[in-house]
């Protein structure tokens, strides 16, 4: 019963540290993202490139450029909060392997 305890504690730790990880670089990205809708806020409606992923970009115009900025934000920030609630559940399973082991003692 340890070892199996101890095996699953160091696969959720693991786990829990994946969803971490994933949560700062997406926490990370939305900064970007807003950053760049920030600095298109004081440009003309002048037509620029905006990339759709490799090599694929349309040129759109900033207002259109930004709507997009905000659409993609919104989109990981939906993700980084479903890794925040899979960090959650993950510590409260963790944290019932650990009353499991303190009440078994």
């Amino acid at each position: 019963m340890l070892i199996d305890d101890a095996l699953r504690r160091q696969q959720i730790l693991t786990e829990l540290e994946l969803h971490k990880s994933q949560s700062s670089q997406l926490e990370d990205r939305c900064k970007k993202l807003e950053e760049a809708i920030e600095a298109l806020k004081n440009k003309e409606d002048e037509p620029i490139l905006y990339c759709f992923g490799q090599p694929a970009f349309l040129q759109v115009s900033v207002g259109k450029a930004r709507s997009l900025l905000r659409q993609e934000k919104s989109a990981v920030w939906e993700e980084v909060e479903r890794a925040q609630r899979a960090i959650v559940k993950l510590e409260r399973r963790l944290q019932g392997i650990s009353d499991v082991q303190e009440n078994g003692k």
